[in-house]
């Protein structure tokens, strides 16, 4: 592949980014305006060729420095966003059908949401499950699913 080709290739590329986000390609465009003319400015000062020199490497590194974060930050929202990601069934109560707040297991190893399972044992004494004898003195919480689940939320944003 000549330089030629992969040049045209990475300016599709850029341009077909840049049409994905055109605010980030705005708000460049502005950063790099706003350098030409600081480095204008620079060059009216009189500073001597040393001094220039500086200046002018400090301030173009910064806005480099600047459009990256700006890249980044838009680049990290073309990431899987909480919508695109399915809640795992493991984490979701068989009673409602809600993500886990307050796991808790039978003694029969069926995980129930706190609140579900003991408004269910108030009408009947079984697990939904099992149909064994079940009672709240039965329930231990389920500290593993519970770290799951919150681990879940706080990464995807998710509750329901």
């Amino acid at each position: 592949m000549t330089v030629h080709t992969l040049e045209a290739i990475l300016e599709l590329k850029r341009k077909k980014w840049e049409n994905k986000h055109p605010l980030l390609a705005d708000t460049i465009q502005l950063y790099e305006d706003k350098l030409e003319a600081k480095l204008k400015e620079l060059a009216s000062q009189g500073l001597d060729a040393q001094e220039l020199k500086e200046e002018r490497e400090f301030y173009t590194t910064e806005t480099k420095t600047q459009i990256s974060e700006l890249k980044r930050v838009f680049t990290a929202s073309d990431e899987v966003t909480p919508e695109d990601v399915p809640i795992p069934e493991y984490l979701l109560d068989p009673i409602s059908f809600n993500i886990f707040v307050d796991p808790v297991i039978s003694n029969s190893g069926q995980s129930y949401e706190r609140s579900w399972i003991l408004e269910h044992l108030r009408k009947n004494s079984t697990d939904p499950f099992s149909r064994k004898h079940l009672t709240a003195a039965d329930l231990v919480p389920n500290l593993a699913l519970k770290a799951a689940a919150e681990e879940f939320i706080n990464k995807y944003g998710k509750t329901f």
